[in-house]
């Protein structure tokens, strides 16, 4: 069984039960904190009534869970994609999004862009 295959038995094992929550999946694990973060501030604890924030390791497993789970969505960061490369990826899985800076931490020199 491969790693992402392993990860999205757990994720739904684990995290989504029979909660029948929506699921937004991140890279890393540290990825899961800032975003929960940013989900508090803007939106209050009530978005946790109907998401999960979860992490699947690594870029390429986002991509191979979102594709087996198309009801969930995918974040990953653009990292030195072109754009070509992340049309060509968000035409074969309209779940992912790209963020469109590098990175998450990008946003720290500029935070409005999240806000």
């Amino acid at each position: 069984m491969s790693s992402a295959k392993k990860r999205l038995q757990e994720i739904r094992k684990q995290k989504v039960k029979n909660t029948g929550k929506l699921v937004l999946l991140v890279e890393g694990e540290d990825d899961v904190g800032a975003y929960n973060e940013i989900f508090n501030r803007r939106f209050s604890l009530s978005w946790e009534e109907e998401w999960i924030i979860t992490h699947a390791g690594n870029k390429q497993k986002v991509i191979d869970i979102i594709a087996a789970e198309p009801s969930w969505l995918g974040l990953i960061d653009r990292d030195e994609w072109s754009e070509d490369r992340i049309l060509q990826e968000q035409n074969a899985l309209s779940n992912l999004l790209v963020l469109p800076r590098f990175c998450m931490e990008n946003y720290l020199i500029c935070p409005d862009e999240l806000w």
